[in-house]
């Protein structure tokens, strides 16, 4: 079961645009280099990673915030991830994820290489 939603509405006073995904996790590599360098989540099909350099871009000049949810799939019709482009005036990017520790452990060593 592959499925996408897409939602646009106003949350907490903010328009917001949200994909809900049931794919794979992101890598946390990816997680930790979206908007710092080109990276992509389809390098297998030829992804070159300019389209998250262009959402990051595009952040940045409308100070709209990039939020990624992850959690464990509850069964194959759940959705694993949400993807949110926020238009709060904050230009933050978040990571809410199951994997938290790990994320954070990968960063640390990220930083120290």
């Amino acid at each position: 079961y592959r499925s996408i939603l897409t939602i646009i509405a106003i949350i907490e006073d903010c328009y917001e645009i949200c994909i809900y995904d049931t794919g794979i996790e992101f890598e946390i590599e990816t997680l930790l280099n979206l908007g710092t360098k080109p990276i992509t989540t389809h390098k297998e099909t030829g992804g070159s990673g300019i389209g998250f350099m262009t959402t990051f871009q595009t952040l940045k000049e409308t100070k709209a915030s990039l939020i990624i949810e992850e959690k464990h799939e509850m069964n194959n019709t759940d959705y694993t991830k949400a993807v949110r482009i926020r238009f709060d005036g904050k230009n933050e990017y978040r990571i809410s994820s199951y994997r938290a520790e790990k994320i954070k452990k990968q960063k640390t060593e990220h930083i120290i290489k």
